[in-house]
């Protein structure tokens, strides 16, 4: 554990040896906030370590976020993805079924903006769905998924194939640069199962844009 000024704290949770890092920045008053690094394939060069570094950087720059009193409360627009829960746009059961993971294997990140079905790390299928910002669009927006402009985007290793399908919504309330808001979803499925990933993504894309409010 480290001690930080004004009582912060940073914790390891995970284990020194194992992946992914897991750290908690614990608040005068008890309060925790998760940080977690970890590598998004299986095939990643990256070492615990190494992962670590990127953790305790991102737990450092809360801590000073803290520290200099820059955190407020905000009211984000009435169709901004900030007011959604991301498990919420894909029912357990249809990802198990469309994906092949388990119906149960399901993770909800503290902000409720990633939600992840099926285990990490590329051995086995999995589910992201996530509610990003960015500059430009992740893609070209080609294609009508649920009357929605969307970009679908295809990847392969010798290990895995992923697809990652995204659509727009709105500019983010507090950008500084002209970032907006996009929900992505991205399948993965280990070389060793074969098949497409860019089919079901689609089918799964086209339920979670169906519960988006109006762009």
């Amino acid at each position: 554990m480290r001690t930080l000024p004004r009582g912060l704290r940073v914790l390891q949770t995970s284990d020194s040896a194992e992946m992914p890092c897991e750290l908690e920045v614990l608040l005068a008053d008890e309060m925790a906030i998760s940080v977690l690094a970890r590598p998004q394939n299986s095939d990643s060069e990256l070492g615990v370590e190494q992962l670590c570094v990127v953790a305790h950087a991102g737990a450092d720059g809360i801590a000073r976020t803290l520290r200099a009193g820059e955190v407020e409360h905000w009211e984000p627009p009435h169709n901004s993805l900030v007011r959604l829960s991301a498990c919420a746009l894909l029912p357990p059961g249809v990802v198990a079924a469309k994906a092949g993971v388990a119906a149960g294997d399901v993770t909800l990140y503290p902000a409720e903006h990633q939600c992840t079905w099926g285990s990490l790390g590329g051995e086995e299928p999995n589910v992201q769905l996530d509610f990003v910002t960015a500059v430009q669009p992740p893609g070209d927006m080609a294609e009508d998924i649920a009357g929605r402009p969307s970009s679908v985007r295809e990847a392969t290793t010798s290990s895995v194939a992923t697809c990652t399908v995204s659509t727009e919504q709105i500019e983010f309330a507090r950008a500084v640069g002209g970032e907006r808001e996009f929900a992505v979803v991205r399948l993965l499925f280990p070389a060793s199962m074969g098949g497409e990933p860019c089919p079901v993504a689609r089918e799964l894309a086209e339920i979670a844009w169906g519960k988006l409010p109006p762009a």
